[in-house]
């Protein structure tokens, strides 16, 4: 189970300790203030390192740029998303482009479950 949009709107704080998460999806605002000089620029960073003290993967919405994918491989994201890897795809074409990364880098894992929750921690 993953909490999408991380930081905006209705996902809080609370649902790190109320649901059992795998994962959490940092919401494109984030990643959009990577190496600015915004306000909400050193949230990101702090996001990324709750999340892995709670065993929680961390998938990053909207990655656009090489500058933002090389803070996000510094910190040791395992996921993103975003323009930067390609454009919104129609089903034919996803599924060729899909592939085609199979391909190139092997399957993605399959198994997404916090180890630290079945732990029971």
């Amino acid at each position: 189970m993953a909490i999408d949009d991380f930081g905006v709107g209705y996902s809080n704080l609370q649902y790190l300790q109320q649901l059992p998460l795998d994962a959490l999806k940092i919401d494109k605002s984030f990643i959009d203030a990577i190496g600015t000089d915004s306000a909400t620029s050193p949230v990101t960073g702090h996001i990324i390192d709750m999340a892995k003290t709670l065993g929680l993967f961390v998938v990053a919405e909207g990655v656009e740029t090489e500058d933002q994918l090389a803070y996000l491989h510094s910190r040791h994201v395992e996921f993103g998303q975003g323009w930067l890897f390609a454009k919104a795809l129609p089903r034919e074409d996803f599924i060729a482009f899909h592939r085609r990364r199979q391909e190139l880098y092997g399957a993605a894992r399959e198994d997404m479950q916090n180890t630290r929750r079945q732990a029971g921690h």
